[in-house]
Parts: C-alpha cells; structure tokens; sequence
C-alpha cells in the first residue's frame, strides 16, 4: 500500500514446481510461470487475482525442464532426457498461450539469456547419446553421457522453426562452471560483441596468460579436446559473439592456483 503496509490478497494452487526466479514472469498485470510436473513442462497465465487465464498443453512428458525466459510476449523453455527440445511459445493471447515451435540438439541449456529480439544465448552442457544395442544388434536402450559445457546462440526469427546458428564445447565432463547455477556469473556486452564465463578447469586446457592472435586456433583445439590433468583453479574465458560470424574464442585469462 502507499504507507509502505503489505495486504494479503489472495492465492492459488497449481500443479507442479518452478526451478528458479526465471520460472516466473509478471507482464502486463499477468503472471505468467513455468512448472514442471510428472506430466510434463507447461506454462500457465494468471491475472491479478491469480485466476488462471490460460496454459499450454503438458510439453516433453517424461523429462526435466532445465531452463525458462520470457521475453515480452514469447517464452522459451528447455526439457532434456536425451536431446534438448527448446520450445518457442507464444503468449500473446494469455488465455490461448501455445507451443509454435522446437529445436531438438544434444545437451541442454541451464540459462537463456537474450542477444536481441529474434536471438537467444543458451548456456548449458554438451551431451553424447551411446546407443546400447544387443548381440543380434537390436537397439535395447541408450544412456546419455556429459561430454563438456556447452554454449549456443539460437535463432528463434521464425518462431514455428528455430535454429541453432552456432556453438562451442568446452572442456571435457569434469569442466565446469558457475554460469550453471548462477546466472550473474557471465559477462555480456552485445556492443562489444563478446561473452565471458568463469571455468574451473585443467592445467593443460589453460596454459596461457596472455593470448595472441595465432595461440587462439591452439587453445579452441585444447577446449574441444578436453582433459583430465591436475585441477588448477580458475580461468575466465572471453569468446567473441554475434550472429554473423558466431561464436568464437577470444582470449582467457588464467586465475592459477598459488604455488
């Protein structure tokens, strides 16, 4: 209230769980949230008075909804078991919200961040399907391996068909990052056309503390390798980003253990 006072109003109940800050919207005097549930991933739009305006259907029943941003009038969603669909939704009518369309890709996305109107960074992990196959050669299963991290620039221009436009796989399944679980770990300048992320890596995946022109070719040929050297502590990996040419790597900066 104008005196600075709290007055409970209402609430409701939904099925389902959020899985973090961006699973929840409010836009236009609606809220709109993101919930996972064993019957799948949905969106559901409430007005001011909680009262549910519209959902879409149950999205990916059977997997894990890893990540969610809305964007005005559009959300994006990721659900992963063994690829990653990214779902484009539209919620331009809150009571008719609808999945136009997806992109299936190995790994999955943990944080969507927006690179403009039509383009979208995705940041996750990179995954391998190994198909498990019996001694006739009949496909019993699959089991789905983390092969490093992952990070995407998708075009999502045509919301009936998204594209991944391009992407890099750093390290090997013991690199990781805090980008995964915290979104004010990565460094964005849209202008500058570059993004950062911190990296707890290995000795012979960061060995440069300056990076010229030519070691650049060298140190992208150790991150798609990978390593499972000694751990040494931090570096900070800064990759050049635009939706001409990409994403590439641009420099790192070695944060070496003491000695």
């Amino acid at each position: 209230n104008e005196d600075g006072n709290l007055e409970y109003k209402n609430k409701t109940q939904l099925k389902g769980e959020t899985i973090n800050q961006f699973s929840l919207d409010e836009y236009q005097n609606n809220l709109r949230i993101a919930l996972e549930s064993s019957d799948g991933s949905r969106i559901v739009v409430l007005d001011e008075k909680l009262n549910t305006l519209g959902e879409t259907e149950d999205l990916s029943e059977g997997e894990n909804m890893y990540s969610t941003r809305f964007i005005g009038n559009k959300a994006y969603m990721v659900t992963y078991k063994n690829t990653d669909p990214l779902y484009v939704i539209d919620l331009s009518n809150p009571r008719k919200p609808k999945a136009l369309g997806k992109l299936e890709i190995p790994g999955y996305s943990t944080y969507l961040h927006p690179y403009d109107e039509n383009h979208l960074i995705g940041i996750g992990v990179q995954t391998e399907e190994v198909v498990v196959r019996d001694t006739q050669g009949e496909i019993r299963g699959s089991n789905t391996y983390v092969t490093g991290l992952k990070m995407a620039i998708f075009d999502v221009t045509d919301v009936n068909n998204p594209k991944q436009l391009s992407d890099v796989t750093i390290g090997d399944k013991n690199t990781k990052s805090p980008i995964l679980t915290n979104h004010k770990a990565l460094l964005f300048s849209k202008e500058k056309g570059i993004i950062a992320i911190p990296v707890n890596s290995y000795s012979s995946q960061i060995t440069e503390q300056t990076v010229s022109t030519t070691d650049v070719e060298k140190l992208v040929d150790k991150y798609n390798t990978g390593s499972s050297s000694d751990y040494i502590s931090e570096g900070y990996l800064i990759y050049n980003i635009d939706t001409e040419n990409g994403i590439s790597l641009k420099g790192v900066i070695e944060h070496s253990s003491a000695n």
